[in-house]
């Protein structure tokens, strides 16, 4: 089929370009590709954070960081839901096709997610900081926790009206037919890095900064804090082992974070400085490959913070367990989760029953501890 170039019309500022794609829509081993990529990150995302809420929101705990993983769940469910979708569709086809109204929602909505996602994922290095670092102030409540979460929404969604103000569909003609782009028109191209640049160190290096200090100390303490008393062979090798599980978790979370994400941002930068690099089906292709691995962390975030969790692991085998019993529960009662602990010398055994209790609710043990 011979090239088609198109140009585009707007009511705006905005620039015309003349795209040398051979087909209009991505090669078949492409979509082959993008669905196979996108549809499985889609369902593991929206089944591992569903999974997490439920069980965060059916456990009955005190602690407090459980206000951040279900927020950190809701973030990664949105972007999975509210994004993901039209974003393959939109590869998959090359052209925008929800409409005016859909394009400025979709953008305004995943910049909503991606910062809530970042600025909990900080909020929880931050908690963990001061939890392990300085464990004699005050510790944060959940009514605290639930305002800094509120904050963080607020300050995502003054994030994301950028895109309400600036987000806009772009008609053009390909082969005899109209069809639309969806993204953010900006006056010229200063204007346009400066804002890529701002979004990167604000959503990411900035983050990730924080991310890397606390997370670093933790680290550290954790490492080398000696356990106080004599010394005991069995206790001082679980309490060692205990300490590399959560020094190896903290890696994960960085290496993650910073891999998914510092691609995508690096490649923003460069098709906002070479606007002529559009022009090529390879651009198209690592743009796709890109925005998939940084989407991808919605659904890798559950795994390191609930599923690598032995305590996360034993409350979810109790609701299955509970729920293929047909456990139910009466009227002013709740389903709990009570621990048995019986421990001796040289061997420690745990079992955990369902239970419904009347009133108030049981003593949890965390569902993310540092030790």
């Amino acid at each position: 089929m011979n090239n088609y170039t198109y140009n585009i019309s707007c009511p705006y500022p905005c620039e015309d370009y003349d795209y040398d794609y051979d087909e209009l829509e991505m090669t078949e081993e492409w979509q082959t590709i993008l669905t196979l990529a996108f549809s499985s990150t889609i369902i593991l995302s929206i089944l591992g954070n569903v999974v997490v809420i439920v069980v965060l929101l059916c456990v009955r705990s005190n602690n407090c960081l459980n206000v951040y993983l279900i927020n950190l769940a809701v973030a990664d469910l949105t972007m999975a839901v509210f994004s993901m979708p039209f974003t393959f569709i939109t590869l998959m086809n090359g052209h925008w096709t929800f409409g005016k109204e859909m394009c400025s929602i979709t953008l305004f909505l995943m910049q909503v997610s991606v910062c809530v996602s970042i600025y909990t994922l900080t909020a929880i290095g931050i908690d963990r900081y001061y939890a392990v670092l300085h464990p004699m102030r005050r510790r944060a409540s959940k009514k605290r926790n639930l305002c800094i979460v509120l904050i963080i929404w607020i300050i995502s969604a003054m994030s994301g009206s950028v895109q309400i103000a600036m987000a806009r569909t772009k008609q053009y003609i390909w082969d005899g037919e109209f069809f639309y782009t969806c993204g953010e028109q900006w006056p010229n191209k200063t204007s346009a890095v400066a804002y890529e640049i701002f979004v990167m160190c604000g959503t990411y290096f900035v983050p990730l900064l924080a991310m890397c200090y606390t997370y670093i100390m933790v680290g550290y303490t954790l490492w080398f804090r000696q356990i106080p008393g004599n010394a005991d062979q069995v206790r001082d090798y679980k309490h060692i082992k205990t300490k590399r599980k959560v020094v190896e978790m903290l890696v994960v979370v960085l290496l993650m974070f910073a891999l998914c994400w510092m691609p995508l941002h690096v490649f923003n930068i460069v098709q906002r400085v070479h606007r002529d690099l559009k022009q090529q089906d390879i651009t198209r292709q690592i743009n796709a490959a890109l925005i998939w691995i940084a989407m991808s962390n919605s659904f890798v975030n559950p795994v390191i913070y609930c599923f690598m969790n032995d305590s996360f692991r034993n409350h979810l085998k109790l609701i299955c367990r509970c729920v293929c019993n047909k456990t139910t529960t009466n009227q002013g009662e709740f389903l709990v989760m009570r621990h048995h602990s019986h421990s001796s010398p040289r061997r420690e055994t745990q079992s955990t029953d369902c239970k419904t209790v009347r009133g108030n609710t049981v003593n949890e043990n965390e569902i993310y501890e540092c030790e």
